[in-house]
């Protein structure tokens, strides 16, 4: 078989973009807060099917007034997926809309969730967190913006095993203290992204054989690589392949999807060991690429597709 060659992205975003004054941005951070102190109390009150429902009603209003962003799902989407029917891709960007609405929701019930989280949540594959703690070497997680990926800290409070994750600072700092205390756990540290001192403590939880989780699938101010995603270049934060050539850990693959009847399920894929010998940094961040798509590509309107995946070029790269 011929050597499929990944494309650039012809994607154009910045036509789409209007800066905001600074007005504006304070009203919608004010607005931000003020909805999600109230939408707390609103998650611990009502049951979760309730909100889900009245998430998926969000995302249906959303996907009639945010013409912007569903411009942004549905260019993506037919990138990804050329050889789809549009009419299926406009199925999918309208159950995206709906997606993040019920998850908006389900993050408000946090708290409800994990007081029942058997109830909700059935994990997949489990065993590959305790090959890696056996291993002696600590564990690499990939996350994935697919699905519920907040409950992933909510399992991991039940578990044996300690977690590390990197934490991505919001526009306010309100939002940040709030956040941080819902994900708050006895064996769970976020670390503050690109902080002096964040490489040395991410390497400490491997020396202390410790999970650590990161999610690669989104264009972030990190060095990256560009490697192929659904095809196309795409620049790709390196974090994860870096770790696993330097460590010996056991990589790890996992994602929280939603089921039809409300409840997730956890899937954890074992991707594997790596060394410098047979792979570089820049084969293994594709070849985790490949696995985040694969993943993707099984319930495609459950992906952020509202983030501008494609917008770096390769020129612009942070090695």
């Amino acid at each position: 078989m011929p050597v499929q060659v990944p494309k650039l992205a012809t994607i154009h975003y910045s036509s789409s973009y209007k800066r905001r004054s600074a007005t504006a941005k304070k009203i919608k951070r004010d607005f931000s807060y003020w909805l999600l102190k109230k939408g707390f109390w609103l998650g611990s009150a009502l049951p979760l099917k309730t909100l889900q429902s009245l998430g998926r009603s969000v995302g249906k209003l959303a996907f009639l007034l945010l013409k912007r962003e569903r411009k942004i799902v549905k260019d993506q989407l037919k990138m990804a997926f050329p050889q789809i029917p549009s009419a299926q891709r406009d199925i999918w960007t309208y159950e995206c809309f709906q997606h993040f609405g019920s998850f908006l929701f389900e993050v408000l019930a946090t708290r409800q969730i994990c007081q029942n989280l058997n109830h909700h949540l059935t994990v997949d594959g489990e065993e590959h967190l305790e090959e890696g703690f056996q291993r002696g070497r600590g564990t690499i997680i990939l996350g994935i913006h697919l699905g519920n990926w907040e409950m992933f800290i909510s399992y991991f409070s039940k578990t044996p095993y300690q977690l590390k994750v990197v934490a991505t600072k919001m526009y306010d700092d309100r939002l940040n203290e709030v956040l941080e205390n819902l994900r708050k756990s006895p064996n769970t540290v976020s670390l503050p992204r690109q902080k002096e001192g964040s490489w040395r403590m991410i390497l400490d939880c491997f020396k202390k054989n410790e999970c650590f989780a990161v999610l690669i699938d989104q264009d972030s101010n990190v060095p990256s690589c560009f490697v192929p995603f659904f095809d196309h270049l795409a620049k790709t934060p390196t974090i994860a392949a870096r770790l696993a050539l330097k460590t010996g850990a056991l990589v790890v693959i996992s994602n929280i999807v939603r089921q039809s009847d409300g409840r997730f399920v956890l899937e954890l894929e074992r991707v594997g060991v790596f060394d410098k010998q047979h792979d570089d940094v820049q084969s293994l961040t594709a070849k985790f690429n490949q696995h985040i798509e694969a993943m993707i590509r099984r319930t495609p309107a459950q992906w952020a597709w509202f983030h501008r995946r494609w917008k770096s070029k390769p020129e612009q790269v942070q090695a």
